[in-house]
């Protein structure tokens, strides 16, 4: 499977300018596509942070955003695992580039 030219080039881009913009402050929601991130931090009641722990998603664990939907919800590969997270989720899930 090919990856056109300028999706790599955009890809990159994206990628650097959110390298550079970056900080603690960053939701799974703002974060670009196909960026290897750390979560920080969840900031959610204890019951939702325990399922997204069942689901792998802890502090330090590295993801990525695959796909975003227009109602703020993403599809996040966490290992081999494909999973969707809703908008509102994703907006109390926070990320930094992993150093």
């Amino acid at each position: 499977h090919m990856v056109p030219r300028n999706s790599r080039k955009n890809s990159l881009q994206a990628r650097t300018r959110w390298a550079i913009l970056t900080h603690m402050d960053d939701s799974l929601h703002t974060c670009p596509l196909g960026v290897d991130i750390e979560i920080c931090r969840i900031d959610l009641d204890a019951r939702y942070r325990f399922r997204l722990n069942e689901l792998g998603f802890r502090k330090h664990e590295r993801i990525r955003v695959i796909h975003k939907a227009n109602f703020g919800g993403c599809v996040v590969a966490h290992g081999t695992e494909r999973i969707a997270i809703d908008g509102a989720t994703a907006r109390h899930i926070f990320v930094q580039i992993p150093k």
